[in-house]
């Protein structure tokens, strides 16, 4: 194994965050301005490593090709296996944080290896910083987000509850209406056959008086 092949299998053998701060060192002059995007690049990384998250070093095809395609950098099968063999630099059919970032910024491998580990800690820091808090406050609107569409649901829900029991009341009241109308139908026709009998008692009560 070549001293190039040896000292990059040490840095990938690092985890994603130790790999980010490795190339940043190594670049920093040059990729300061993406730092936060190398370190959303990182954050990828952990959520698609369900084995060993943040400790990880390096996906998989079936989650690097999954990585590839969030960034919208893969069209075909055959192109995802073409870059994956383009980035995976030590041929171990698996892509670390490292090998596509060096592939993403187009360093080459022997470039990096020789380039000094640059102390530039506070700097990178800074914008892993600034990058959590970005996610925090996307977080927290998407929960704002979340909240208001819950509130919105149940408003509708509540609505057309209220709905329900407003037609339900009037439709006691329309029936209630009826019943009163059948109660006072029946009772005229009561009053009316209570009259024709009364009416028919006098008409007999007469013709008896007259024998």
């Amino acid at each position: 194994m070549t001293s190039t092949a040896q000292k990059f299998k040490q840095f990938v053998s690092l985890n994603y965050g130790e790999q980010a701060k490795a190339f940043l060192n190594a670049y920093w002059q040059e990729n300061a301005r993406n730092a936060e995007e190398i370190w959303g690049y990182a954050q990828q990384f952990y959520a698609l490593d369900l084995d060993n998250g943040k400790e990880g070093r390096d996906l998989d095809e079936f989650n690097a090709h999954r990585f590839l395609e969030r960034l919208g950098e893969t069209k075909t099968v055959k192109q995802m296996r073409e870059e994956l063999r383009a980035i995976d630099i030590d041929f171990n059919k698996r892509m670390a944080l490292l090998e596509y970032l060096l592939f993403k910024y187009r360093r080459p491998i022997e470039e990096f290896v020789r380039r000094p580990q640059g102390e530039n800690t506070a700097e990178i820091q800074e914008a892993q910083r600034q990058l959590e808090v970005a996610q925090r406050t996307l977080e927290i609107a998407k929960k704002a987000v979340e909240d208001s569409d819950i509130a919105a649901r149940r408003a509708d829900e509540e609505a057309k509850i209220a709905a329900i029991k407003v037609e339900e009341s009037r439709q006691r009241t329309a029936e209630a209406a009826q019943a009163e109308d059948e109660l006072r139908a029946a009772l005229n026709e009561l009053h009316q056959q209570e009259h024709e009998y009364n009416q028919k008692k006098r008409r007999i009560g007469k013709k008896i008086g007259r024998y």
